[in-house]
């Protein structure tokens, strides 16, 4: 097909055997696309790359940005868009190059060293935080810093983490027991607005949490601004986004709601995981306790 299109001749033969070295050896390009590039893929790509240094493989995180079309509801205009924030990736290429006679005698095998182990710290914000507060300044003067303290004084005082989700800063309540991915509680775009995500239902329904604890929460959210739903806000409808000057006087109320929040999904999730290990404790004293008795 290539031999068609092409202007000058082509040697298939040779561009066959290209191919094939370069996939013997890795030495492709691919692209991981998706409507969100989070942390998780981020750590995974990393781990990925350091384990393969033998590869000269090129990767690319691409963000397809999803928006629908006010005159056409069930129509999606889609913007592939390379995610910039995204730390490069360090690899190192080694290449040993064996005599004819030695092909086959001997194994190359990759030794990643373990990264050094330390505390976590909940701050995981790898978006450019100074780019999003000048973004947030230039919409208004002042109001990125009164952004940044709002955060930050939510991850200081429930443990919450930051993640970056161009162009928005996801703010997550962790797993309390890091079993799952943390539960978006709020998102703040760089375009100066902040919703409640709808996609809190569905992570928090996986830590096995009863409804009511994300169903409260956008009640009280909704009693400090009606622009917060109460079924949530989908990120590709950011014309239901409420600006952050409307509710920037209100960041203490929402860092109270926020509060409630954390304080229910963690008891809820201790009460879930407290039954599960009774249940398999009691089945397990069963277990024994009918062995003695055929053992008598």
């Amino acid at each position: 097909m290539l031999a068609g299109v092409a202007d000058d001749d082509r040697d298939e033969s040779h561009f066959i055997d290209r191919v094939n070295r370069g996939l013997r050896r890795g030495d492709v390009l691919a692209l991981i696309v998706g409507d969100g590039i989070q942390t998780a893929l981020q750590e995974l790509v990393a781990h990925l790359c350091r384990d393969t240094p033998h590869l000269r493989y090129s990767l690319a995180l691409v963000e397809l940005g999803c928006y629908q079309l006010q005159d056409s509801p069930h129509t999606l205009f889609i913007v592939p868009r390379v995610v910039q924030e995204v730390e490069p990736v360090e690899r190192a290429y080694v290449r040993i190059d064996l005599a004819p006679g030695l092909e086959g005698k001997l194994t190359v095998t990759p030794v990643a060293a373990e990264p050094l182990a330390g505390p976590r710290t909940g701050h995981r914000l790898t978006l450019d935080e100074e780019e999003l507060i000048a973004a947030l300044d230039r919409i208004e003067p002042g109001l990125g810093l009164t952004t940044k303290a709002f955060y930050d004084g939510l991850v200081s005082a429930y443990g919450l983490e930051l993640e970056p989700e161009a162009p928005a800063v996801m703010i997550k309540i962790p797993h309390p027991h890091d079993e799952q991915s943390g539960a978006s509680v709020l998102g703040i775009e760089r375009s100066g607005r902040v919703y409640n995500p709808d996609h809190l239902r569905k992570q928090l329904g996986r830590w096995r949490l009863p409804e009511t604890v994300w169903l409260d929460y956008w009640k009280e959210l909704h009693s400090i601004d009606a622009g917060f739903s109460l079924e949530g806000i989908s990120h590709i409808r950011p014309k239901q986004f409420i600006p952050l000057q409307r509710v920037r006087e209100k960041f203490p109320a929402i860092n109270a709601a926020v509060g409630r929040l954390v304080a229910a999904a963690r008891a809820a999730a201790q009460e879930h995981r407290a039954i599960q290990t009774g249940g398999c404790s009691n089945s397990l004293s069963q277990r024994l306790g009918m062995a003695e008795t055929i053992r008598r």
